[in-house]
């Protein structure tokens, strides 16, 4: 990704704070601290190791790559690197995560989401990168008004790749027809981009709709925008949709509803 835009990367980790309510001494929960630092700061460098050897392996070694390592609550701390070091894109990796409710059931990725003020592509554990020559944007299931496609359409552009815009509905026909017209106007926006498309679907179960949709298209990387009228809440949050796993490990690519 780094080359592809010529970015720079900084990686960063957090280690978490250590709980001044246990029972130390100044003295020995000073100590403690430095020691679980020190600690954290060698696995630290050994990872970096592993990204060095990346690099070199796919010929990216001129990609400048800068370490942080920092110790605070884990979204706060991110916010402020990003504010630091104006970031403009963040990738995070999820552990175990076999479907996208696990993927944004973890309270980290959940708050960064919400909260950080750039795209975030979040990456499931046992993805494995191929190219993307596949993408899909799951558009908002009552709002339409998108400000984020343009960024997914240039994205797709730099890989070369098929963008499916793709919004489901659930039946209610008033509905349906707004989303074809709505949809309609999006088709003759972008008619000059041939290997952009859009569709309504239908599905009575939303999650399920975009999983059956992910897999019988071969999708490489699903696109969402997450804004305040939540979109994403609908999907993620809401109790009734909560517990319906969305079985996939392709990564996830969030734009902010302010994302530039």
């Amino acid at each position: 990704l780094a080359n592809r835009f010529g970015a720079k990367i900084t990686s960063v980790h957090i280690k978490n704070e250590v709980n001044p309510f246990e029972d130390h001494s100044p003295e020995t929960l000073y100590q403690k601290m430095q020691n679980e630092m020190g600690q954290e700061f060698e696995k630290y460098q050994k990872e970096a190791q592993i990204l060095r050897q990346s690099a070199a392996y796919e010929l990216l070694t001129e990609i400048e790559v800068k370490h942080i390592l920092r110790e605070g609550e884990f979204v706060s701390e991110i916010l402020n690197v990003c504010k630091q070091e104006e970031v403009d894109f963040i990738v995070m990796g999820t552990k175990g995560a076999s479907n996208l409710k696990g993927v944004f059931m973890g309270s980290n990725t959940t708050n960064l989401i919400q909260r950080v003020p750039c795209p975030i592509l979040v990456i499931p554990q046992n993805a494995s990168y191929k190219g993307f020559e596949h993408i899909a944007y799951a558009m908002g299931i009552d709002w339409f008004e998108d400000p984020t496609i343009n960024q997914a359409v240039k994205f797709a552009q730099y890989f070369k790749a098929d963008l499916k815009c793709f919004n489901i509905q659930k039946g209610n026909i008033s509905k349906k027809e707004a989303a074809e017209d709505r949809i309609a106007d999006y088709r003759y926006e972008f008619r000059n981009y041939p290997n952009v498309s859009f569709e309504v679907l239908e599905s009575k179960d939303v999650l399920m709709g975009i999983k059956i949709y992910v897999q019988q298209n071969q999708i490489d990387l699903l696109c969402m925008l997450y804004h305040q009228r939540g979109f994403l809440a609908k999907l993620f949050f809401n109790n009734h949709v909560r517990n319906v796993a969305l079985g996939t490990q392709i990564p996830l690519l969030v734009y902010q509803e302010l994302s530039e």
